[in-house]
């Protein structure tokens, strides 16, 4: 198998211990399933230090300037009513997903193509795979709080702890086949399968899909990193080629979402035209949540 060798400039997000929820409820209800030291970690978001303007990933506290619209769903509590419906959107349905200080970002965007302050928000209804984009030059000073409580997708909050620069390849993505269990043997003949050419019906894995050193590309692998840029993960891939396809296209990687202390299952994942971005026009962004 051939992989291609272009390497990409990355900013990886890495999620703060602590989450928080929008009652007391949402803990008690899922208690059971969470360890002691797990539980420790868990607060209603009124008794967690938020600072104003922190990136972040869901919750109910949204950051927002002050005197503005924001595409954000009705609360099913006691939130203001925003009459957001516009451009097809239904209010009802669009969630906040993240919100970036891009001041904590700046200094790690080895592409020079994300802004160097201000807030950049993300809202998403990803049932209808919708979302909405949008960068403000705003201050953290001139940010006024909102809470909105929910119990649809993207309920649990966390912050953003740091970013770091770094490089991604494809190679990246790859998973060295485990011998022993036997996922390098022939279902036919028994031999190892960069050898074989039987093809055999029952073979997980294709001669041509695998390299000489016994890798193979794996959907899963990248899901548990959270990133700005580099290569899609997609669950639902059903080959490299797929990726590749996808990464090389008129869109880029704008953000992802995956599983390191940010979602249980699954990754979320917002993709931008390549001129729009550097255009800083975030109206025509796609996303998708991508889950086994």
């Amino acid at each position: 198998m051939e992989i291609k060798k272009k390497e990409f400039d990355i900013i990886v997000l890495y999620a703060a211990e602590n989450e928080y929820f929008p009652s007391q409820d949402f803990i008690e209800d899922f208690k059971e399933y969470w360890s002691e030291d797990e539980l420790k970690t868990k607060f209603v978001y009124s008794d967690l230090d938020i600072p104003l303007g922190q990136s972040r990933y869901g919750g109910p506290v949204i950051d927002i300037p002050k005197n503005t619209a924001f595409p954000i769903a009705r609360d099913e509590f006691d939130h203001p009513t925003y009459d957001i419906s516009k451009d097809g959107f239904d209010a009802n349905y669009l969630r906040f997903v993240a919100q970036f200080d891009m001041s904590e970002v700046g200094p790690y965007d080895q592409t020079a193509l994300l802004p160097q302050k201000g807030q950049l928000y993300f809202f998403a209804d990803i049932y209808n795979e919708k979302c909405k984009v949008f960068y403000i030059d705003v201050a953290n000073d001139d940010l006024e709080r909102i809470v909105v409580k929910h119990r649809d997708n993207f309920y649990q909050g966390c912050l953003i702890e740091r970013f770091a620069s770094k490089k991604e390849r494809f190679e990246d993505h790859l998973r060295v086949l485990n011998e022993e269990a036997g996922e390098l043997e022939c279902a036919d003949c028994g031999e190892d399968l960069r050898r074989c050419d039987c093809n055999a019906e029952y073979n997980e894995f294709k001669k041509e899909d695998i390299t000489s050193d016994g890798k193979v590309w794996d959907a899963f692998v990248g899901g548990e990193t959270s990133k700005f840029f580099g290569i899609f993960t997609e669950y639902q891939a059903s080959s490299l080629r797929e990726i590749e396809e996808m990464t090389f296209s008129n869109e880029m990687l704008l953000l992802q979402i995956g599983e390191n202390g940010f979602n249980d299952e699954g990754v979320f994942y917002v993709s931008i035209p390549h001129d729009d971005l550097k255009n800083m026009n975030f109206e025509h962004c796609k996303c998708r949540w991508s889950q086994t």
